[in-house]
């Protein structure tokens, strides 16, 4: 765990491939898991979560990151697939599974399918923070309806008891539609508050090139890629990359 702390991958890869070989527990494999998607080493990782879910059958962790796992290796059949049985299932986290599956259908290029199940889940919950970001975030990657995306974040922001994420949202928001002032100011507010949020320093780091701010750049770009490598990919798929 210090070495995953300290972002040094290969070791604490060898720290979970001791603690696992003397005690094969969930959460250590749920661990590596997510060392072995930093180092791009996938089918590992999946492997490790599998194993981790057949000691914790139905953990909506696990299978939130077994879902985005298949997601960034492109299986998007395979993740929706996964996504869909807990959409079906109904409950207290409908909203959050409609979240994910919205977001897995846009990486998918299903565009419109992933509008309509944003606009479901605020249609479930009106006055739900999490349903109106998701619904903000997905227009915003998607380039469309700025204004309505604009709404839809300034009332999450209104409601929620931390905004951080909605903010991250509505300065993509900002960004395509051209307000690069108040994206700046939207993504300085979310690292003054996280430094270590990796899209909002990814974001930022690409309107200082703009700006001509190479230095600063530099260094946003360094930090959002050593918090998330796998980042330049998942952004990359909308258009947004250095």
């Amino acid at each position: 765990a210090f070495y995953r702390g300290i972002f040094r991958d290969e070791l604490a890869l060898a720290d979970y491939d001791r603690a696992i070989a003397i005690a094969d527990e969930a959460e250590t494999r749920w661990a590596r898991a997510l060392t072995l998607l930093r180092l791009d080493r996938g089918e590992e990782a999946l492997a490790d979560l599998d194993a981790a879910l057949e000691q914790k059958p139905g953990e909506a962790d696990l299978l939130v990151e077994k879902a985005e796992a298949l997601r960034r290796l492109g299986r998007y059949d395979d993740a929706l697939a996964l996504v869909d049985e807990k959409v079906g299932q109904g409950g207290a986290e409908q909203i959050r599974w409609l979240s994910l599956k919205a977001e897995i259908a846009g990486y998918a290029g299903q565009g419109d399918q992933s509008l309509s199940l944003t606009d479901e889940a605020v249609a479930l919950e009106p006055d739900n923070p999490d349903a109106l970001n998701i619904r903000c975030w997905m227009k915003g990657l998607l380039d469309r309806d700025h204004g309505g995306a604009l709404a839809d974040c300034n009332r999450a922001a209104a409601l929620a008891s931390d905004p951080i994420d909605i903010l991250d949202s509505r300065a993509l928001v900002h960004y395509r539609a051209g307000r690069i002032a108040d994206a700046l100011a939207d993504y300085d507010a979310v690292l003054l508050r996280n430094p270590g949020h990796p899209t909002s320093l990814f974001m930022r780091a690409l309107i200082y090139q703009q700006q001509g701010r190479k230095a600063d750049a530099q260094r946003d770009m360094a930090g959002a890629r050593m918090l998330d490598p796998w980042l330049d990919r998942d952004l990359a798929k909308w258009g947004l990359k250095p």
